[in-house]
């Protein structure tokens, strides 16, 4: 949970409601190509040189460049510094800064006098902090034994001073239906599934604005089996816009639709490389293709996995880390066969396929983070002792430096506590000991998703 900033080039100044609109149409499209528009990458120079850091990885901040925009995530401790330092970079590289939090643009040199401000952030951290005490009081209070009842105990605590749960789904979750977004977040709950709420997304699923459309097809691709549904999200498939097209994809999985299969998998081949696209795009219609033809048979299965190695091909570019990412994953899911899956599921065997060979600094990273996930402890005893790792994972320790700042996490000479506040995003902590995330920051490089 960040503060976010959204950062674009601009050849005119823009009303708010303008930059809603610029920035609802930032969102990946099967057109988007890895290209970078000069004016961001001033904007990510003169950031780098305000907080020098070569990999960004002891920076109060999450930086994703992509060609179109920088995202930039904004520890919560340092809210009103970075805001007014990325506010003077944007102005002076060209490029218009949306604040979603406050709903404010800034529009840049020679369309303003001034960069942003970070007037009136204050509410919002102090709403921010007010949060993660409460969920630190909850997680302490409930222990973390049984993480169902804990996740569980956290909403209602939260609820009860005054936040309100939402599903990614768009919708609110309230205490009747947590149960059944806990069983399947990706199912819209029963009672949500009325005729009325139906009508209402087929409407905005087509004409509503960006963010309309993104709520309602999501929305849709979790409803159970429906005719209409299913022609709605048929008709998706032919979307330029990344988002819409995979989730109506994958919403053709859940209905059962075998009749998709051809479109689904027109749609990999369009978002493919074969096509001009991208790996990473590609990467969510395969599945999709992949799962649809498992319900026609084996010899479907087969028919998408040839076509979809023809049209990934081989990797010719230097992609970037969630590129190569991408690509494996690809690789890794077109490599199996459906027989062997089912003879390892009957064996009582994981149906895993391993292609990595891990070195020395993997394992002892490994036992890392094992330790900061499973026991919130880690002792610099088990791992060489205090002088020897505090050597070795000198850029790790001050990774953590703005975490601990936050409270998530305590350093101290015998090691690293993972506090109880910081327990629900224990992944962001022991990112700091992925040795292969890129933190350039470069343009033009791929990076990981966001875990919050």
């Amino acid at each position: 949970m960040t503060y976010d900033l959204i950062a674009w080039p601009v050849d005119r100044a823009l009303s708010t409601e303008e930059a809603v609109r610029a920035v609802e149409a930032l969102r990946p499209s099967m057109g988007f190509r890895l290209r970078t528009d000069k004016r961001i990458a001033r904007f990510v120079q003169e950031l780098g040189k305000r907080y020098p850091d070569g990999r960004f990885g002891a920076r109060p901040f999450e930086l994703d460049v992509h060609g179109s925009h920088v995202f930039v995530g904004i520890g919560w401790s340092m809210v009103a510094e970075v805001t007014a330092t990325v506010g003077d970079c944007a102005w002076a590289a060209g490029l218009a800064l949306w604040d979603p939090q406050r709903r404010v643009v800034a529009m840049p040199a020679p369309f303003a006098e001034l960069p942003m401000a970070w007037d009136g952030v204050e509410s919002h951290v102090e709403a921010a902090e007010g949060f993660m005490r409460t969920l630190g009081a909850s997680v302490e209070r409930t222990g973390a034994s049984d993480p169902v009842e804990m996740i569980r105990a956290a909403n209602e605590d939260l609820r009860a001073a005054g936040y309100r749960m939402a599903s990614p789904m768009g919708f609110e979750v309230t205490p009747e239906l947590e149960a059944e977004v806990m069983a399947d977040p990706t199912r819209m709950p029963s009672g949500l599934q009325v005729p009325e709420r139906k009508a209402d997304l087929l409407r905005k699923v087509t004409g509503g604005d960006a963010r309309d459309r993104h709520l309602a097809v999501a929305q849709l691709s979790g409803w159970d089996p429906d005719p209409e549904i299913a022609e709605a999200l048929r008709g998706l498939l032919a979307s330029d816009d990344v988002f819409m097209a995979t989730t109506a994809a994958n919403g053709l999985v859940r209905q059962g639709d075998r009749a998709a299969l051809d479109a689904v998998l027109e749609l990999v081949r369009t978002m493919s490389p074969a096509d001009g696209g991208l790996a990473s795009t590609m990467l969510g219609p395969v599945s999709a293709a992949l799962d649809l033809a498992a319900l026609v048979g084996p010899e479907a299965v087969e028919r998408v996995r040839a076509q979809a190695r023809e049209w990934l091909g081989p990797d010719r570019t230097r992609s970037g880390s969630a590129e190569r990412e991408a690509r494996e994953e690809i690789e890794r899911r077109l490599a199996g066969e459906v027989s062997d899956w089912r003879a390892c599921i009957e064996q009582g065997v994981l149906p895993v396929h391993k292609g990595h060979r891990r070195s020395a600094d993997d394992d002892a990273r490994r036992r890392i983070i094992l330790d900061l996930m499973c026991h919130f402890r880690l002792r610099y005893q088990d791992h060489g002792g205090a002088v020897a790792f505090t050597q070795q994972y000198k850029t790790e320790l001050e990774r953590l430096q703005p975490m601990a700042a936050d409270g998530l996490c305590t350093l101290d000479a015998d090691g690293i506590t993972v506090n109880p506040t910081g327990r629900l995003l224990v992944r962001n902590l022991c990112m700091a000991f992925d040795a292969y995330l890129d933190r350039s920051g470069a343009p033009n490089q791929g990076r990981f998703s966001r875990t919050v």
